[in-house]
């Protein structure tokens, strides 16, 4: 970003954040409104992601997109990973297919470590080196979903490197449920229930259950699924609330290893020599407050207990089999005051994590058990002040800490760390239909309990991962076309990876991940809509031994179109192509490169009366790939999924 663009931004020295401000939506950011046949709708969205709490997504400083209820409708996806997959920078590598084992990563950047996914502003990362469990949402709960590209150290702290997926949940404010059966390829079958309802005006509940068995493509792929969810809520005071979320799921699933190059051309749905049998439990309750202060000035409050137990079998041709036990117990406090003084809005806030990782291996190397606890404490405050009508200025200040214990049982290790983060941005209207936005961020992350202690039980003692996110974007949006551009650029100092040579994680030379995207959204009337997103990726280290070596597994190329068609107003036509690029499969010298692949997905619904009916197909072509694969040497693969379908029928009742 160059110099010019920051100047407006180094005129506000306090910290925060800013009143929603009447303004133009970006056209990228929402669904079109049906009635509207020549332009999409002049009107302000409200977002949370942005700011941690309501405000103008046109004002916002930072790249976030929407994908409203009428698109998740629309597009027919079964899961939460299905739906993200045609979204922005957004990279999505399942290992089956099934939703089990998925990485997704934002601008080259994994959710893993690197992003955070979000579920009410509720963090489902696990902090441990396990992938978010996206199957701990139902789709059938999610109201919306909003996508912050680009660095949020300041805003959310640890691990917002690459940006934010927050699942916004169905809140009980319309009396009614659903019913819905599915049947899918591999003998997939879905039974889901959902219920909203009031026993006083302002006292309102909604329950939500799912079931879900599947064989999968491949051979040992089985799923077996259950998840419960309750919301209780009380209204007062006009726009007051106090909340309380219930989860609870059993999620057991195999895993096959990988196939060798010839194993796949014999048969790429076996399954491998090695396999992992997972039994996984988790349950969650949320107890949270929103009050009003006077005026626009708001205090909210959220407390959340998730506490989980995974057992997995495994069997590895070159280890034998092992038994794996791990405990997770999470305990999060997020308290957010938000102040509107004039043309400023202040958010003071903090984020509190007590987490407490058990981990036992029971394998042919014998038993290796560790306990550790970890406290992590952070304080943070952003402003956004109106300096005229046209011009938002932010600036935001994040201060870190972290406290752990590790008991490796023959030894007892305790360190520390903390550090500071800063955020400067600008959003400006120059124009009716135009809009300038700038933002840098200060990212950061701190090394989890299993990197920063061997398979031995050694305490590595690892680095912080800081780094520095630039981004500098405009959007201009006419009578029936919107475009959105961003550049941006990430360099990251220490971070923190596995290095296949010496078996362990370690600091890396300082890398710079750059690139930028462009996104269209054309409606040229009530019936159609077109999206299309074109993102180009440069991502090497820039120092050390490794200097000009590309960082494996980003892609350098996505392409994401999106066609719907609503021929009458009961029928809709979704469809989708989704370009991955190539990607390198690890750093080291010999490493292959994998090709670039394009998937399309086509989907339909028909709705009746109280009775919807919809039809997905995913991967119409039958195309050949797979989605993730690894090296030690010698490449393996995970087959993908070929043709494959899943139709539901779905009853609205009151």
């Amino acid at each position: 970003m160059n110099k010019t663009c920051l100047l407006p931004a180094l005129l506000v020295i306090v910290a925060g954040r800013v009143p929603a401000l009447e303004a133009p939506v970006s056209a990228l950011s929402s669904a079109p409104d049906s009635t509207s046949k020549k332009e999409l709708p002049v009107r302000e969205e409200i977002v949370v992601t942005a700011t941690r709490s309501p405000y103008s997504l046109a004002r916002a400083p930072v790249s976030l997109r929407v994908i409203s209820a009428d698109t998740i409708a629309q597009s027919g996806a079964s899961s939460v990973e299905q739906l993200l997959r045609g979204e922005g920078t957004l990279q999505v590598r399942d290992s089956l297919g099934n939703g089990r084992d998925v990485r997704i990563a934002i601008r080259g950047l994994t959710a893993g470590q690197n992003a955070l996914i979000l579920v009410d502003g509720r963090k489902i990362n696990n902090s441990d080196l396990s992938e978010p469990d996206l199957t701990a949402i139902s789709l059938v709960d999610v109201e919306r979903i909003e996508i912050l590209e680009g660095g949020a150290g300041v805003l959310f702290g640890d691990q917002a490197v690459g940006g934010v997926v927050n699942i916004i949940t169905v809140e009980g404010k319309r009396q009614g449920g659903l019913a819905r059966a599915g049947y899918g390829s591999y003998d997939t079958r879905d039974l889901q229930l959902t219920y909203t309802g009031r026993v006083v005006d302002n006292l309102d509940y909604r329950f939500s259950a799912q079931g879900q068995k599947a064989n999968g493509y491949r051979d040992l792929a089985e799923v077996d699924y259950r998840h419960f969810r309750g919301d209780l809520g009380y209204r007062y005071g006009g726009g007051n609330r106090i909340y309380l979320e219930m989860q609870k799921s059993d999620n057991e699933y195999l895993l096959p290893g990988a196939l060798l190059a010839g194993e796949m051309a014999a048969d790429r749905r076996q399954a491998g020599n090695s396999y992992n049998d997972y039994n996984m439990a988790t349950e969650t309750v949320r107890l949270g407050l929103n009050q009003r202060l006077g005026g626009d000035n708001q205090l909210l409050v959220a407390y959340t207990d998730r506490d989980q137990s995974v057992d997995v079998e495994g069997r590895s041709l070159t280890f034998g089999d092992s038994v794996t036990a791990q405990s997770r117990r999470v305990q999060t406090w997020d308290p957010r005051l938000v102040v509107n003084a004039g043309p400023a809005r202040l958010t003071l806030g903090a984020d509190i994590e007590d987490f407490d990782y058990n981990l036992a291996v029971n394998s042919a190397f014998g038993l290796s058990a560790s306990e550790h606890r970890h406290r992590r404490r952070s304080e943070y405050a952003q402003v956004i002040l109106a300096a005229t009508e046209s011009l938002q200025l932010s600036a935001g200040y994040r201060h870190a800490a972290l406290d752990v214990n590790v008991d490796g049982g023959y030894f007892e290790t305790d360190y520390d760390d903390s550090l500071e983060v800063r955020q400067l941005g600008f959003s400006w209207q120059f124009r009716n239909g135009f809009r300038l936005y700038g933002n840098r961020d200060e990212t950061f992350r701190f090394p989890l309990p299993d990197e920063n202690v061997d398979f031995l039980g050694h305490v590595v003692a690892l680095e912080p991962q800081r780094g520095v996110a630039l981004e500098l974007g405009g959007q201009w949006r006419g009578s029936s076309v919107g475009v959105n551009i961003a550049l941006f650029r990430h360099a990251i100092e220490d971070e923190i990876g596995y290095d296949a040579e010496s078996f362990s994680n370690v600091n890396f030379d300082d890398s710079l991940r750059r690139g930028g995207t462009l996104d269209i959204d054309w409606q040229p009337d009530s019936q159609w809509q077109t999206r299309l997103s074109l993102s180009r990726f440069s991502a090497e280290f820039v120092s050390g031994e490794l200097k000009g070596n590309r960082l494996p597994g980003v892609s350098e190329q996505l392409a994401k179109l999106v066609v719907n068609y609503t021929p009458v107003a009961v029928v809709n036509l979704y469809g989708e192509m989704v370009y991955t690029g190539s990607t390198l499969v690890d750093m080291v010298d010999n490493s292959p490169v994998i090709g670039g692949y394009s998937v399309f997905n086509l989907a339909a619904s028909y709705s009746w009366r109280q009775w919807v009916a919809r039809i997905r197909f995913n991967n119409i072509t039958g195309k050949t790939y797979s989605e993730l694969t690894t090296f030690f040497g010698v490449q393996a693969y995970y087959p993908s999924p070929r043709l494959n379908a899943a139709l539901s029928l779905e009853y609205r009742f009151e």
